[in-house]
């Protein structure tokens, strides 16, 4: 095993670290937003309340496919196409004008979403193994914190000055997109040589 310091000088953990980092911003601000999202644009509120189950309700399957597709494809190629999918997502709902518009959001919104889940901690460990899993998660943790709060105030202060999410949700599926292309990037791990 490498010891911490070694993984926190190492170009994985920075990558890692602005991937992890820029995916915080979504997740919050989705669930977050997305209702007030809907209403905004005309609909009603029960069914805007619905959609956010409902892709809590979709991720399900998208944990399930993703996880197991993990133990057999790289996981950071899942990571990276799980990411653009829900930079794709994002930007359905930005540009949403009908509930057609809204369900498809919700399915590949939802299945990503769901998916990246247990490939990200899966991956964390493939690339630093079990003993420095917790620490290195722990050193992790602030940055998606910063993601995690400013993410939501960031949409709302977005809506309070324009009346719409879009600017908000453009702004998060460029920063998904910068999510995919660093998990991409990342190559090496226990063991293995980085590139």
């Amino acid at each position: 095993d490498i010891t911490t310091r070694e993984a926190l000088t190492s170009p994985m953990f920075r990558r890692l670290l602005l991937g992890e980092s820029f995916r915080s911003f979504l997740l919050g601000s989705i669930v977050l937003h997305q209702i007030p999202h809907l209403i905004s644009i005309g609909i009603d509120e029960a069914r805007a309340a619905s959609t956010l189950g409902l892709m809590i309700f979709v991720s399900i399957p998208g944990r399930l496919v993703f996880g197991t597709l993990g133990d057999f494809v790289s996981k950071r190629h899942l990571l990276a196409i799980t990411m653009f999918t829900q930079a794709i997502g994002v930007i359905i709902l930005a540009y949403a004008s009908s509930v057609l518009h809204i369900y498809v959001f919700v399915l590949i919104y939802g299945l990503a979403y769901g998916g990246a889940i247990p490939l990200l901690m899966a991956f964390r460990g493939e690339l630093f193994g079990r003993k420095r899993f917790a620490n290195i998660s722990a050193l992790i943790l602030p940055f998606r914190t910063i993601g995690s709060v400013g993410g939501p105030i960031f949409a709302g202060y977005i809506f309070d000055l324009t009346g719409s999410y879009r600017i908000a949700f453009q702004a998060f599926a460029l920063l998904a997109v910068l999510s995919s292309i660093f998990f991409y990037s990342i190559k090496g791990g226990i063991g293995r040589n980085e590139i």
